[in-house]
């Protein structure tokens, strides 16, 4: 068997003898990985792109293994979004990146607009391997980052987020330490998916929800946000534990309690030590909850000050508000995340502002006299 330092230089392409089927197994997995990666880029040569032919021929696994990527990676929901908004001429955006493997690479010559365009937004995709130790994830302030777990499941980071993916033979576990994830979960109801953030847990076997943390006046609560499927929301839970609903055996729901709810898809809920009510999500309510994973904020009559505190988790400068009167100025519009300094200027502009850079980083926002 070659040594990892001779592994690495041979071509992504290339097959090494392996021991046994299962090592040789995880090789190809990472082959595959690494394929789907290189093709979202868009950076294949001509000679590459046989070499990739070649490459998922010599056996069903190769094929079935790399298609199976290509498929979940397509699921993303900014994938589709960004092919609807920037369509490639004599190419069918709704086509996979399976059903083009499969049609013999005609589209791999040149990279899609939306494969750049998404790459500018996220910043970083990657495929994570479940065979792996568990894996410690993080974004900074005003970043994003999306992944494709190998189950077929999908994490998409936020700015200032950070957690843990473990996954075992009988739980798939996400620790969500801080700021706000989105999940869409391929269904498994042997292996459930369960979330642990602030002070509970979401459970669930296969369906798409928002996690966030919020900084109330008093404490920090997390806010959930269904938007496919049913998910199951535990308060004051351990993380070594698994709680389980409680079936009224005649009626057969489950006996909601304060600290236990079930949220359906077009639903959401806030808890802290105890889950308040679920309530209705509307779709403007979802739009402007979910804008981030198109890179933008969304707001609908908030309040400057309301507006201004969600800014600020995307940029490491301190926002304050030197004029009391204009606290109640309504915002309305759709901003871009990735330019807070258009942004800001977009505000001073539209409601007659001052922005005033001072030290430390900060910007003092007031009446333009």
């Amino acid at each position: 068997m070659a040594n990892k330092d001779q592994e690495t230089t041979q071509h992504d392409s290339n097959i090494c003898s392996f021991p046994n089927a299962e090592s040789g197994r995880t090789a190809i997995k990472e082959q595959a990985s690494l394929w789907i990666v290189r093709l979202d880029r868009g950076d294949l040569s001509p000679q590459e792109t046989h070499e990739l032919q070649q490459w998922q021929a010599r056996s069903d696994f190769h094929r079935e293994y790399l298609e199976k990527l290509a498929r979940n990676w397509d699921d993303m929901a900014v994938m589709q979004e960004l092919a609807t908004l920037f369509p490639i001429n004599g190419v069918h955006t709704t086509s996979s990146l399976g059903e083009r493997l499969r049609s013999g690479f005609r589209y791999l010559l040149r990279p899609p607009v939306w494969v750049a365009s998404s790459l500018a937004i996220f910043g970083l995709l990657a495929v994570v391997m479940l065979n792996q130790p568990p894996h410690h994830f993080q974004t900074g302030i005003g970043e994003q980052a999306s992944y494709t777990l190998e189950d077929g499941s999908t994490v998409h980071l936020n700015t200032n987020t950070s957690l843990d993916i473990d996954y075992s033979d009988e739980r798939r576990v996400i620790k969500l330490h801080r700021g706000e994830a989105n999940f869409n979960v391929a269904k498994n109801p042997e292996r459930p998916f369960v979330v642990y953030a602030g002070e509970g847990m979401v459970w669930a076997v296969g369906t798409a929800f928002n996690v966030r943390y919020i900084d109330g006046k008093n404490d920090q609560y997390i806010d959930v946000t269904v938007t496919e499927g049913t998910v199951k929301v535990y308060a004051q839970v351990e993380e070594t534990t698994a709680p389980a609903l409680i079936v009224d055996a005649s009626s057969g729901q489950s006996r909601l309690a304060a600290k236990e709810a079930l949220v359906a898809a077009g639903k959401s809920l806030q808890y802290h030590k105890v889950i308040k009510s679920v309530q209705p999500a509307p779709a403007k309510q979802l739009e402007q909850k979910l804008a981030w994973q198109q890179g933008a904020l969304v707001f609908t009559g908030q309040t400057l000050e309301e507006a201004l505190q969600e800014i600020a988790r995307y940029t490491d400068k301190k926002l304050i508000i030197a004029d009391p009167s204009i606290k109640g100025i309504r915002v309305g519009g759709h901003y871009k995340t990735n330019d807070i300094d258009s942004l800001l200027a977009s505000l001073s502009q539209g409601f007659n502002l001052s922005l005033k850079q001072t030290g430390n980083n900060t910007i003092e926002i007031s009446a333009r006299n």
